[in-house]
């Protein structure tokens, strides 16, 4: 009888890790909370990176050139550190100027800082998280001015360049060296903004009558193609991709009415569907699409009802991996302040599952969970005996 107990209270302790993942609890916090100004966060598997700046003018927007480092938190301990530290390439990290979007894959960092004390002398950096390692990465031009916008996807690096006022975009396979040249500066093309997944890079351009155009590049056939765009409309801007799906945020008039409408661009088919009317910067990953409608950001599941998990003064969305979302907003500074000083916070929202929490209350809680099943079968076991004893 005792062995029947105890596999039923094994069997039950495995139940619990097998309930369907359905939303149990949402915890919204901030990451990190400091009276800078923390912005562009981007997160991937247990770490949030984003950039911390001094706001010494108490401005409402901070200026680029304000002193800035680049910040790591790991989402298991809560631990927080700073990166650009620990460059000891750029010499004294005490007098250092200026570090500038980080983006993150797997235990990799890169970000751009100042390298010789020129605000336009930029360099680009990888930072590894498990070996605390910094290195810069060579560029393909020799001169370093205006080294902006950079993504890391697998053992790629895409960034852009500006060169003769015009802005061009390079690939690098950090693993062997090899370079590649996306968008050249001889084209009728200016990059101003780039995202990437897998072997795909969309690639945000103006062309010389300074409209709005987007491009995609395909890594393994090193082939692009533009994106077709119809209607009237003065900006669009590629935001996302995840799988085959690309997020694009265009600002157009329909029935003179002029707002920002939000579309998924299929690279497989070439067809371009509107998601919703009045919403922008869309993020994308598996089912899940994060968005921008009236001043809040929403989550939805594609078929599902949309959660907003965000409703403040402002606030800016920044990435997404997974169940967890990481975005920028002011709301503690209003809350301490009751004004719209420059006191940016990240802050993450997780939406935790039933399954979640019995692998959590089983992992953090297992010994407690043994002591309970070894009195409970101690007691049997003693109540049995007593009964035998008695006959």
């Amino acid at each position: 009888m005792s062995k029947i107990i105890v596999i039923m209270l094994v069997a039950s302790m495995l139940l619990l890790t097998t309930i369907p993942a359905v939303a149990e609890e949402i915890v919204i916090k901030s990451v990190d909370p400091s009276p800078y100004y923390d912005s562009k966060p981007c997160i991937y598997g247990n770490y949030i990176v984003w950039r911390r700046a001094i706001n010494q003018n108490n401005n409402e927007f901070i200026e680029l050139r304000e002193p800035s480092w680049i910040m790591v938190h790991d989402i298991r301990d809560s631990k927080t550190w700073n990166i650009t530290a620990e460059n000891k390439l750029m010499g004294n990290p005490d007098i250092y100027y200026h570090a500038e979007s980080p983006e993150i894959y797997g235990d990799k960092i890169i970000y751009e800082a100042q390298g010789s004390g020129n605000s336009w002398d930029t360099r680009l950096y990888m930072y590894n998280i498990s070996s605390k390692d910094t290195w810069e990465i060579p560029l393909k031009s020799t001169s370093y001015a205006h080294g902006h916008h950079h993504l890391i996807d697998s053992n790629w690096i895409a960034y852009t360049h500006k060169e003769s006022c015009k802005r061009q975009a390079y690939l690098l396979n950090y693993e062997d060296g090899s370079y590649r040249t996306i968008v050249n500066k001889s084209e009728n093309y200016s990059v101003y903004g780039l995202v990437m997944w897998d072997n795909n890079i969309v690639i945000n351009v103006l062309n010389n009558s300074g409209g709005h155009e987007i491009l995609l590049y395909d890594i393994d056939s090193a082939s692009r193609k533009t994106i077709h765009i119809d209607g009237n409309y003065s900006k669009a801007i590629a935001t996302t991709i995840y799988g085959g799906r690309v997020g694009i945020s265009i600002l157009e008039t329909v029935n003179n009415i002029t707002q920002w409408n939000a579309y998924i661009y299929d690279i497989y088919t070439g067809h371009l569907e509107l998601f919703k009317n009045g919403a922008y910067g869309l993020l994308i990953w598996n089912t899940q699409i994060a968005y921008v409608e009236g001043g809040n950001i929403y989550l939805t599941e594609l078929g599902e009802e949309t959660i907003i998990i965000s409703s403040v003064r402002r606030q800016y969305l920044g990435d997404i991996y997974n169940n967890e979302i990481v975005w920028m907003d002011n709301s503690n500074s209003e809350a301490n302040y009751g004004d719209a000083r420059d006191d940016w916070d990240v802050f993450m929202r997780k939406q935790v599952t039933t399954q979640e929490i019995a692998h959590d209350i089983i992992s953090d809680n297992w010994i407690v969970i043994l002591i309970i099943i070894t009195v409970i079968v101690i007691g049997y076991l003693a109540r049995r005996n007593g009964k035998e004893g008695m006959i």
